[in-house]
């Protein structure tokens, strides 16, 4: 590999080193900084474009404000390295091992980090605009103000994918209180529910005894078990009723949805109980019963129709109180929604 300096019109520390070689092993880039060093220009060396495949750069520990934009960086290892306010953008840093690394100020934008890990990095006002973050191990990174975008995260994150419940709700939260501080709340709603998912994942009966055993004791009796899974089934039922009703507050479109379903619903029961009958005593048509359901789910009543049997009038009662308990979610979920929760 050549060395070159390019000289200014002012001094030996206006330079700028840079590296002409296609690929730069993990040796030379260490004896380039310790040179560039001695002459001050060490914020001034540029790997635009150079290959570092596979190196690993653990031995230089302090890489900060260096420029790695477009270079091959797939499979480098980073860990636990200083690389402050360096700037990668475009680079591929496929599988690349960044643990515990400083990428405060980092930019990362346009970066490929597909299956690289970023776990314990230290990811502080980073900026991760259009970066391919699918399969991106997050474990305990540090997320706070890093501009990092929902959609290149992928439809779930790693640890969802791997059955890792447990570090997924952790991952996820993390996520949603920096989309709340940088105030991208529609990315933060999509954090809190996809947590929410992965926290129904884990309560799935058979998968409760993987997640939660420490919960028993080594001598639990069979009672003990027993009751350890009916519980783990009710909370999974009831979660899992949650999200299709009303998305954890998170879509409110869900719950219209369902309030129309249980006015059609209740309106072909009534046409079949011939329960429901017009004040000169002729039936009502389907369109009449729509109205009628209509009238009963939002608590209002009709001047000419009226409910005729005991069996229609407690299934009119029951309509009522669905009605009101809708309501009540979707204003919810539309609060919350609204509110950037």
């Amino acid at each position: 590999m050549q060395l070159m300096r390019k000289q200014s019109n002012s001094s030996d520390n206006d330079s700028t080193i840079e590296c002409t070689g296609q690929h730069i092993s993990a040796p030379e880039l260490k004896q380039l900084i310790e040179k560039s060093s001695l002459n001050n220009t060490r914020n001034q060396i540029n790997l635009n474009g150079h290959c570092l495949h596979n190196e690993s750069l653990i031995p230089i520990s302090d890489l900060s404000n260096m420029s790695f934009n477009n270079c091959n960086l797939r499979g480098v290892k980073f860990a636990n390295c200083d690389l402050h306010n360096s700037s990668f953008k475009n680079a591929d840093l496929r599988k690349a091992d960044l643990y515990r690394a400083n990428l405060s100020l980092a930019n990362l934008e346009e970066a490929n980090l597909h299956g690289a890990n970023l776990e314990e990095a230290n990811l502080t006002e980073a900026r991760l605009l259009g970066a391919k973050l699918d399969y991106v191990n997050l474990i305990n990174c540090v997320l706070y103000r890093t501009l990092i975008q929902q959609k290149n995260l992928g439809k779930r994150i790693k640890q969802e994918l791997d059955g890792d419940y447990l570090n997924a709700r952790i991952v996820y939260l993390r996520l949603k209180e920096n989309f709340q501080s940088i105030g991208a709340y529609d990315s933060a709603s999509w954090a809190y529910f996809r947590e929410r998912v992965a926290e129904r994942h884990s309560i799935l009966p058979f998968r409760a005894s993987k997640f939660y055993v420490f919960q028993l004791t080594k001598e639990a009796t069979f009672f003990s078990w027993l009751g350890f899974y009916v519980k783990y089934t009710v909370k999974w039922l009831s979660a899992l009723l949650l999200e299709l009703i009303w998305g954890y507050g998170q879509k409110p479109q869900r719950v219209l949805g369902f309030c129309l379903s249980i006015i059609i619903s209740f309106a072909f029961i009534y046409g079949a109980l011939d329960g429901i009958e017009k004040l000169n005593g002729v039936e009502p048509t389907i369109l009449e019963l729509l109205v009628y359901s209509l009238a009963t789910f939002t608590v209002s009543s009709l001047p000419d129709i009226e409910p005729v049997s005991r069996v229609s009038q407690i299934i009119s009662s029951l309509e009522a109180i669905l009605g009101v308990t809708s309501l009540a979610l979707f204003t919810t979920a539309l609060a919350q929604r609204m509110g950037g929760r």
